[in-house]
């Protein structure tokens, strides 16, 4: 699980966030670990995430436009520790 303050690190390489928006960065970010921790079963992500499509809506554009790349990128130059 990414902590708050792990979170708050990498919040830099986050894009802003517009409208209603259900579920925030800092929990979306610990749904998709979650998911990698389960090999990409997204139908098993527990409800308290949000609606697995959602999820995975997101995480698909997310990875269109890089963020996870971004993200990754932002950890090794300013050295964090790892997320998992």
């Amino acid at each position: 699980k990414l902590t708050q303050e792990q979170s708050d690190k990498i919040a830099p390489t986050f894009p802003a966030q517009y409208g209603n928006v259900a579920v925030d960065h800092y929990a979306f970010l610990n749904a998709v670990l979650r998911v990698m921790e389960n090999r990409y079963k997204w139908r098993v992500l527990p409800e308290h995430f949000d609606e697995w499509s959602t999820i995975y809506k997101r995480f698909r554009r997310r990875s269109e436009a890089e963020f996870l790349k971004r993200t990754l990128e932002h950890i090794q130059r300013n050295s964090l520790p790892r997320l998992m």
